[in-house]
């Protein structure tokens, strides 16, 4: 009997083994309607710090597209489409697990549908529910289009729509944290956290989660740079001491943050660049916010991540900027600002005489306000 017993046990081990699939197969489909052509070529790309990595290519011929290969990882990958002699993608990529089995890939008119193993069967039921939280904004959108709407017929559909806009992101927020959650050990919901952590969980959810994590994913370089991440923002948040550092003016001198600080009831440190859209559209409120509250007591100090020194100082004039200002000037490599884990710009930073973070990160009627409340 036990001889038996093990013959049985041993026929279902290797059963199991055969079942696993050791190369994969991918098929795509262009239905009618999308935008991808024939003679298109398709890509599976890694993206690393460094930049993208391509991984296998493929030809679009007679609307369809076949990958075939071995995968000896299993992780979220991407497929890019790229005209004949472009070298810039023309349609959002298709988000898929690059993993061994047969995968099928329905590339539609507004959607994509990815299918064929667990894994990108999991992945397909998360995006069809975040299609289906976004699409009662779909009516709204085309209506927009309609060239024939009055000023207030179309002010009212784009106060609709940012109405209704909001309240799907807080769905699409705590749909993505409530599978982020039940899927900490699968290659989906772990990259779904390493891609939304700090867009979806305070830094003390962040530790609670990476401590439920399995140790492949929780010792990956990727979860040690969340690491690094959350002691860096923990070092630099409201309530704490500042972090001094120094950098050279546009006259070539060395100037300390502390030095602002020192001499001023709130400095107001303000990170940005000559290249940046949305610093130059922010500026006037903050030579606004000079004007008002230079007399009571605030200093502003500007932080800037250019790589060039003539384009720096030629925004400085044009922006009517008169405050001090700083740059390394090694762009988003800025000292500073990696000091302060800036991840965009405009940043802001206010701090208190004392040497205390007061707010972060304040612009327009906000800075305003605060600014107020701490110079009366």
């Amino acid at each position: 009997m036990k001889a038996l017993t093990f013959l049985f046990a041993s026929a279902a081990v290797l059963a199991a083994c055969q079942s696993q699939p050791t190369s994969y197969k991918i098929t795509g489909t262009v239905e009618e309607g999308s935008k991808i052509k024939d003679s298109t070529l398709a890509v599976i790309t890694k993206m690393t710090a460094n930049g993208p990595e391509f991984i296998d290519t493929a030809k679009v011929e007679k609307k369809q597209f076949v990958f075939d290969g071995k995968a000896d990882t299993t992780e979220l990958l991407s497929i890019y489409f790229f005209e004949e002699g472009k070298s810039r993608p023309y349609t959002y990529p298709v988000d898929f697990v690059y993993e061994n089995g047969n995968i099928t890939i329905q590339c539609k008119e507004n959607s994509t549908v990815v299918t064929g193993t667990a894994n990108n069967d999991l992945l397909n039921s998360l995006n069809m529910k975040n299609d289906s939280i976004s699409a009662p904004l779909n009516p709204i959108y085309e209506a927009l289009k309609d060239t024939t709407l009055s000023e207030e017929e179309r002010s009212a559909k784009i106060a609709e729509f940012q109405e209704m806009r909001r309240d799907v992101m807080t769905q699409t927020q705590e749909l993505y944290k409530t599978f982020i959650n039940n899927n900490l050990e699968n290659v989906v919901g772990y990259t779904m956290f390493v891609r939304n952590c700090s867009s979806l969980f305070t830094l003390e959810e962040q530790e609670a989660i990476i401590a439920k994590l399995p140790a492949a994913y929780a010792n990956s370089e990727e979860i040690q740079g969340i690491k690094e991440t959350i002691e860096l923002d923990k070092k630099t948040a409201v309530g704490q001491k500042f972090t001094d550092f120094t950098m050279k003016t546009p006259e070539g001198k060395d100037l300390s943050l502390s030095e602002i600080v020192a001499k001023n009831k709130v400095t107001l440190v303000d990170f940005w660049a000559s290249w940046c859209g949305p610093c130059r559209a922010e500026m006037p409120n903050v030579v606004a916010a000079y004007k008002t509250f230079k007399s009571k007591g605030l200093e502003i100090l500007g932080v800037s991540l250019d790589d060039n020194k003539d384009k720096w100082t030629k925004a400085i004039k044009d922006l009517n900027i008169t405050w001090p200002q700083m740059s390394d000037l090694k762009g988003w490599e800025c000292e500073g600002a990696k000091l302060y884990n800036v991840r965009g710009i405009p940043s802001t930073l206010l701090i208190g005489q004392d040497g205390t973070i007061l707010a972060k990160d304040l612009r327009g009627k906000e800075l305003e306000y605060k600014l107020g409340e701490l110079l009366k």
